[in-house]
């Protein structure tokens, strides 16, 4: 299923591996922290994020209600895929964290 977003088609989401090789530049610094959107198996959702709340914090819901932001560092978005019930892990775009009427000016 897509993760819908009002960024724009043209938004790609970039998979966070277990193994590293991010073409991003927070790859470089592992423990700098980012925003990252993890997606959960419905089925498993809540205790994926109660698993996700209690090691990370506060949790943010993002649209669909499947998928939550999560602030951490690079090191340990790559643990989130282990837990039961992680679907996808996926850095958060420039672009989603922009209000559209800000996006169309730049």
């Amino acid at each position: 299923r897509p993760i819908l977003s009002h960024a724009g088609k043209e938004t790609m989401l970039e998979s966070v591996s277990l193994h590293g090789n991010s073409a991003c530049g927070i790859a470089e610094n592992e423990e700098s922290t980012s925003h990252f959107l993890v997606r959960v198996d419905r089925a498993l959702r809540d205790e994926a994020a109660n698993k996700l709340r209690t090691l990370f914090g506060n949790l943010v819901r993002y649209l669909p209600w499947d998928t939550y932001v999560v602030t951490a560092s690079m090191s340990d978005a790559r643990k989130f895929n282990a837990i039961a019930g992680v679907e996808g892990v996926f850095l958060l775009p420039a672009e989603m964290k922009l209000d559209q009427e800000l996006a169309a000016l730049l």
